[in-house]
Order: C-alpha cells, then sequence, then structure tokens
C-alpha cells in the first residue's frame, strides 16, 4: 500500500510539474546511493552521443531507447554503495527490485538488465524475457554503455576526443583520431579486452581506421574470415612465412625497399617496442 500510495504521489506531481516521474525516481536513486553526479554526467553525454551517431544502423529511434540508455548511464554505478565487487550485479538487482515510481514493470527490467550488463563477461540472460523488440534492442544499448564506461575509466574532466561510431548488423566500428590509443595504453588494453567479451556473444568491435594488418601464421587464420568486413584494410603484411593469396610476404617489401635501407639483425630476447594507433 505505502508502494502505491508513492507512486500516485510521484504521478500526481508529475502531472501537475509536467515533469516526467521516471527522471524524479532516477535522481531519488542517485541521491540514495550516493551517485557520483560529475561522473554520470559524463558517461550520459557520451552514452547520448554515441546512439546519435548509430541511431539508424541499429533501428533505436524509440524515445524510449535514449530515456533508458541515459538512465542506466546515471545509475551504472549505485551498486558501488553495497560493494566494489560486482557493484554492476548489485546495481541490478536494486533497480529490478526496487521501487521506482513512473516506472512500468518492463521498464525497469530493461533498465536493470542494461546496467547489470555494463561491464565483465557478457550474458544475455537477463534479456532474453523482455517484451519484444527490447529483447534484441538491449543488447545495442548494453554495448554503447559499456563502450561509454570503458573510455571514461579514468574519471578525469578531460573530455574525450571525436570518436566516430558506425553501426552495422553486430558489428560496431569505432575510429579514434590518429595516435590517441597510444598515448592511453591502458585505455587500448581495455579495449582488446572488450572485443574478446563482445566476441564472446556475437558482437565485433572493431577499428574501422585499419589500413595495415601484419599477421604471423598463428594470427593469419583469425583475421582471414573478418577482410570482409574490413573495407578499409588495404594491406596484410605476412612474416614468418605467413601466406595467402591477400598478404604480402614482409620480405617482398624489403626487395622493393631504398637501396639506402639496411634491416638490423635482431633476436627475439632482444626488446622491441610494438605501437598500435588507429
Amino acid at each position: 500500500d505505502g508502494a502505491l500510495r508513492e507512486g500516485l504521489l510521484y504521478d500526481l506531481v508529475g502531472r501537475l510539474t509536467d515533469e516526467d516521474a521516471r527522471a524524479r525516481s532516477v535522481r531519488a536513486m542517485e541521491a540514495r546511493f550516493h551517485v557520483d553526479a560529475v561522473q554520470a554526467d559524463r558517461v550520459e553525454a557520451t552514452a547520448l552521443g554515441f546512439l546519435r551517431q548509430v541511431r539508424a544502423g541499429w533501428q533505436l529511434d524509440e524515445p524510449l531507447a535514449e530515456l533508458v540508455l541515459g538512465w542506466a548511464a546515471r545509475l551504472h554505478e549505485i551498486g558501488l554503495d553495497i560493494a566494489h565487487s560486482h557493484y554492476h550485479k548489485h546495481g541490478a538487482y536494486l533497480l529490478q527490485h526496487g521501487d521506482l515510481p513512473g516506472f512500468p514493470r518492463e521498464e525497469q527490467q530493461l533498465l536493470a538488465a542494461v546496467v547489470g550488463s555494463h561491464r565483465r563477461k557478457l550474458n544475455f540472460a537477463s534479456i532474453e524475457d523482455l517484451i519484444p523488440p527490447w529483447h534484441l534492442k538491449a543488447e545495442f544499448l548494453i554495448v554503447l554503455l559499456r563502450l561509454t564506461v570503458l573510455l571514461h575509466r579514468g574519471r578525469g574532466p578531460r573530455a574525450l576526443p571525436a570518436i566516430e561510431l558506425k553501426a552495422r548488423g553486430r558489428t560496431l566500428d569505432a575510429a579514434f583520431p590518429k595516435g590517441w590509443l597510444a598515448e592511453h595504453p591502458l585505455t587500448a588494453a581495455d579495449l582488446e579486452q572488450e572485443t574478446e567479451y563482445l566476441q564472446a556473444v556475437g558482437f565485433r568491435l572493431a577499428d574501422s581506421r585499419a589500413r595495415v594488418a601484419l599477421v604471423d601464421p598463428q594470427s593469419l587464420p583469425n583475421l582471414a574470415p573478418l577482410i570482409p568486413d574490413l573495407p578499409g584494410l588495404a594491406h596484410v603484411i605476412g612474416v614468418a612465412g605467413a601466406r595467402e593469396s591477400f598478404t604480402t610476404p614482409f620480405e617482398t617489401l624489403l626487395e622493393r625497399g631504398s637501396p639506402y635501407f639496411a634491416p638490423a639483425e635482431t633476436a627475439s630476447s632482444e626488446p622491441a617496442l610494438l605501437i598500435y594507433t588507429s
């Protein structure tokens, strides 16, 4: 009865002030669970900016998509008030079972599913029972929130660079400014891990500006099936005997090089620096 009365009051106040009762419930959750409002602002702004870029490609035109992603961005850390370990799961539980005046049960479940899947290994079991089409579209909202949270890992005030996203099917191409990932190696490492998490559930996070790939016999079979989805890939260079119809042997490139270029003979035990940039 208490929850019902509270819900009716939220609805009445919303009608009088022309404010969505759900937005008021989200603010109440932020205050109750001590959300870092500045970080929530950052994550929300970036997530909604990403949504605008992929809205057409992923058919996320419904207003609810923007609302849920924004709310999830603001509430994704509420579980930290319970414990840091598995805080995403704690947050999902709070949203799934809490009283959120103004939220239909289906929207509350959707919000909980997005928050609960925003980090670590992915399991889409939580969205299978959502009402159509959200049992499918929730996956896209989850991917956008995961990428956003990852990029704001440092929690610093410095704004992110312009990052271009292009979505098609279950692939998300992300183009970073030249050299940015090399300057942020921890973020680059997290992106590599995120790529593996997404691949495990049939998604692919790709760097859409990759122009050259360097492969050995072990990595060549992994790259081969992806080439049709990499329109920007212009050269595949094979080393250590990696050969295929689409590869160019590294030795061939050396033969074509300047006569003034002398390759240095190095051993596998000698230190080397590999820099990845977009």
